[in-house]
């Protein structure tokens, strides 16, 4: 199962609501619910939000159709636990971190991350590096189980995958044709990409 999540709250320190910020006719995190939805067209997205959040982010919540799972605000690593235990979710299933607050996601890199957990890493990102803020990371729940376990660091907890990076560092993806067998790569890799 790939379950979405999009961890969401209104108490940024640095920009407190951006989540509900307008940016081009669309608030910030409608841009996100629509880049998972095309990334995954049929799925259940998933909003991860601090308990007790302020109403408007909760009315969004609802205008936006989504399942809405609460947690502690600071620890979001925890309330991604939340998610899995009201999910039900087994080890085996794929969470794809979305974050808010990059309107300029692009589906095909979201489902990309997925796609290389599908294939075998129990990590993956597409949103860091020389370009952020375009893709998402995405990670078994095993992974996640291990990190609730190891990481205890506050900033790892809040971050959510940090640990994550440094016990499985992501590889260099390379998307090019050079060699028959690049050929074959890329194939195995684009199965099911979304249109």
């Amino acid at each position: 199962m790939i379950v979405p999540v999009i961890q969401a709250r209104l108490n940024s320190t640095r920009f407190p609501g951006k989540v509900l910020a307008d940016f081009r006719g669309r608030t910030v995190l409608g841009y996100a619910v629509a880049c998972a939805r095309k990334a995954f067209p049929g799925t259940e997205v998933v909003l991860a939000i601090p308990a007790g959040s302020d109403r408007r982010l909760t009315q969004w919540c609802d205008v936006l159709r989504c399942n809405v799972v609460e947690g502690p605000e600071e620890d979001v690593l925890s309330r991604y636990m939340y998610v899995v235990a009201k999910l039900g979710l087994a080890d085996s299933d794929i969470i794809v971190r979305i974050t808010p607050d990059d309107p300029l996601k692009l589906s095909l890199l979201v489902w990309l991350a997925t796609r290389l957990v599908e294939l075998g890493a129990p990590y993956a990102d597409t949103n860091h590096g020389m370009v952020t803020g375009f893709g998402a990371e995405a990670f078994t729940v095993a992974a996640l189980r291990d990190a609730d376990k190891l990481d205890l660091n506050p900033s790892d907890r809040e971050h959510v995958t940090p640990g994550m990076r440094r016990r499985h560092p992501p590889g260099h993806l390379r998307a090019s044709i050079d060699t028959a067998a690049d050929l074959v790569w890329l194939e195995e890799l684009m199965v099911g990409a979304p249109a």
